[in-house]
């Protein structure tokens, strides 16, 4: 369907308003639906514990409910007077609820107590002076920030905003140019530097940057309001650093026992074949019943699926698909946006690209050339968070190389010179994390006995190798390598097994240089590693070459008391998930030979959970990425969503505070209370609104937003001298039609 956007007659406005009126009726009505929710809540909990209370107070401020979140700081502060972080946090919330004055207090009583918070209380002062037009005293103190942290892109955008106001055009372009050399794919910054350079009649800059916002639109780049440009990294609510809890004296297993049930589950027994080609296991939602289906790929075999019946049995799926090569690799993600995941797979000197039509049928849609190395591993993620998932892929003796994806599911190669495709790389592994956790995403590269790479996001466009300032350039001798949170510090750990059978992890720091730690040891080829929480304990175990290490602090092979020892054959791969739906994680493991085996986990669930399952409306589809976190009081988890659901064990306790996510967007969102031994659907919160139209879509069901059009200086953009900037009063987009329905 294509639609044609216009700039709309004025005789229309009445009949619009009228409708306007009818839907923020509705929107009121929700919204004071869900305060009075919150405000339950906070009731209900009737909690003094700071660290509960933190976590509400948090919800509340996310969620824009100002008043309650104030109410929750100054409560923790009655219970704790000299907690500098809350008072930060509700000079924060005060600073929303337009309290200026009172704002400034606690904001630089809580700079007082903790001098480390300097950036935090300098930002919120600022904005506190600009919101109340105080122009001068606004600049000093974005000045301030700036001077503490020079690479602050929001920063650098209210100070020209503010120079602006002041008359000082020089001094404004300055801190708009700033802003645009550190986020150069975003439109704010671009649109604010081309109105200072009209009054400073720079006709020509104005022009380039006018048509840098056209290229911009066209590519659908990032849209920050002005309010929403205010909220920087520093008026996010401050936490207190996470320390790890002291080591049991004694470690005891937990009880849980592994059982195999390929063949009662379904699954024909294959006694596999000892000259067997590399193989793999993934889970995924082939035909969109919320249940994850289970997928083999072996080199030289077509590949095999298993449909999820739900009563944990499988039914085999025939697919038309090729006999694959020397390589498993194989990759799955909703490309086109149409609500199912679709496959790429390894071919002869080509990538395949199959489109699943919701049944699970997939068919193929295309195909990428990538030349006669070998490939070694595929990775879907949205590298420029443009709401679509990219094409990474891993090369023998060859660079690697990212396919941008259209948000239609056809790929472009991304140019060399963004750093992704390194001169000499031979990458056998790539692993997306955001290692420094400022919300965009870094790639970890392995390449074999040679160093590893990873490869940070510098936010304009570039990426840059920053492994050896982290510690992590040593030569790679790994057989596998995963990323997880070992520790619950909220900063990504890398764990590897090595050739040597050393099982090792580099933790990940506030600072950014890992810290070494050994982990235990395996014997035999195996290279079969996977994390997940067994148990239901609330932290990471790991599965390595066949072994099962519990985590307690410290890592204990529990193998032999957990059934594990009966797998036999060497692992090559394991793949965890809750295939039967009781609530603990069970495993799926590819074996050298090219057999599958299905070890149901019996016992874990006898610890309490929570199961949640993501929805993008403006992120990617199922939500890759995004970081899922649980909170009960001191208690933390977090992990990262690779497409499907996340189980969370929280132990023995009775309830969590809340759950929240942190979408690919910058969005955060968040459930209070959510319920325990259930699976929560969580639908994408939209951002924050811009300035233009918005297109909504009718589904068969209700409208549902589906863009926002015309960004581009509908009516043109006045120049010196009388002069215009082309306007742009016309727009063509291009809309699925499995997106809308007849009315």
């Amino acid at each position: 369907v294509f639609v044609s956007c216009q700039v709309s007659a004025v005789s229309e406005l009445p009949r619009r308003l009228k409708e306007d009126q009818v839907r923020w009726r509705i929107v009121l009505l929700s919204v004071v639906a869900v305060a009075l929710g919150l405000a339950y809540f906070s009731v209900l909990t009737g909690e003094d514990d700071p660290a509960s209370l933190r976590n509400v107070g948090r919800s509340y401020y996310e969620d824009e409910n100002y008043a309650e979140a104030a109410k929750t700081f100054q409560r923790i502060l009655a219970l704790t007077p000299n907690s500098a972080i809350d008072e930060i946090n509700l000079g924060i919330v005060l600073v929303q609820l337009e309290q200026y004055e009172q704002a400034r207090e606690h904001l630089k009583r809580g700079e007082k107590l903790e001098p480390k918070l300097a950036l935090q209380a300098a930002y919120s002062i600022a904005l506190s002076h600009k919101r109340e037009r105080d122009f001068a005293k606004a600049a000093a103190e974005f000045e301030r920030v700036l001077k503490l942290d020079p690479s602050d892109p929001d920063t650098a955008y209210n100070l020209a905003v503010v120079y602006e106001s002041l008359g000082q055009l020089d001094r404004a372009f300055e801190q708009a140019s700033r802003a645009v050399e550190l986020l150069p794919e975003e439109i704010a910054p671009r649109y604010r530097r081309m109105m200072i350079a009209v009054r400073q009649g720079k006709t020509e800059i104005a022009t380039q940057e006018k048509n840098e916002l056209t290229r911009l639109r066209g590519q659908d780049a990032r849209n920050r309001t002005p309010a929403e440009l205010e909220m920087s990294r520093y008026t996010e609510i401050v936490e207190p650093e996470r320390t790890r809890s002291p080591q049991p004296a004694n470690v005891q297993p937990s009880g849980v026992k592994f059982t195999d049930v390929t063949t009662d589950a379904g699954i024909l027994p294959d006694a596999g074949d000892q000259n067997a080609l590399p193989g793999a296991v993934s889970w995924v939602d082939l035909n969109a019943d919320s249940l994850q289906d289970l997928c083999l790929m072996v080199g030289g075999r077509k590949p095999a699926f298993w449909l999820n019946n739900g009563a944990g049995t499988f039914k085999p799926l025939s697919a038309d698909l090729p006999v694959l090569l020397n390589s498993p690799a194989h990759a799955w993600g909703d490309l086109d946006y149409d609500g199912d995941v679709d496959l790429c797979l390894t071919g002869k000197e080509l990538i395949l690209v199959f489109s699943n039509d919701g049944s699970g049928k997939v068919t193929k849609a295309g195909e990428l050339a990538v030349g006669p190395a070998a490939l070694k591993d595929l990775l879907l993620v949205d590298y420029d968070h443009d709401g679509d998932l990219d094409l990474y892929v891993a090369q023998a003796a060859s660079p690697p190389r990212m396919f941008q994806n259209d948000g239609k599911g056809a790929f472009t190669p991304v140019r060399p010179e963004t750093g992704l495709s390194p001169a000499g790389a031979a990458v056998e592994r790539i692993l997306f994390l955001d290692f420094d956790d400022d919300n965009d995403t870094d790639f970890l590269l392995t390449q074999s006995g040679l160093p590893n790479l990873l490869l940070s996001n510098l936010r304009v466009g570039a990426f840059a190798d920053i492994a050896r300032q982290l510690g992590l350039d040593s030569p790679s001798d790994n057989r596998n390598v995963i990323a997880t949170d070992l520790n619950n510090d909220e900063w990504r750990d890398l764990v590897f097994l090595r050739k040597s059978g050393d099982l090792s992890a580099g933790l990940g720091t506030k600072a950014g240089k890992y810290q070494s730690l050994s982990l235990g040891r395996v014997t035999g080829p195996a290279s079969a590693l996977a994390s997940l929480d067994y148990d239901n304990d609330g932290d990471e175990d790991l599965f390595a070459a066949g072994r099962l290490f519990q985590n307690d602090g410290r890592f204990s092979d529990f193998t032999a008391v957990t059934g594990l020892e009966s797998l036999t054959g060497s692992a090559v791969q394991a793949c965890p998930e809750d295939f039967d739906g009781d609530g603990d994680l069970d495993l799926a493991v590819c074996l050298e030979n090219g057999s599958l085996r299905l070890l149901r986990n019996d016992g874990g669930n006898r610890n309490q959970w929570v199961r949640i399952r993501l929805e993008g409306l403006q992120s990617n589809r199922f939500g890759v990425a995004t970081k899922v976190e649980v909170r009960e009081g001191s208690f933390f988890q977090r992990k990262i969503c690779d497409g499907g659901p996340l189980l969370f064990g929280i132990g023995q306790r009775r309830d969590v505070d809340v759950v929240r996510m942190w979408w690919p967007t910058g969005v955060a969102q968040n459930i209070l209370a959510p319920a325990l031994k259930q699976t929560t659907l969580v639908k994408e919160k939209l951002g924050p609104p811009s300035s233009c139209p918005f297109l909504y879509l009718w589904d068969g069901k209700g409208f549902s937003f589906f863009t926002d059009v015309l960004d581009v200086a509908a009516l043109g953009v006045p120049l010196a001298n009388g002069k215009m900037l082309a306007h742009a009063n016309k727009e063509d987009l291009l809309i699925p039609g499995s997106k809308v329905k007849y009315k």
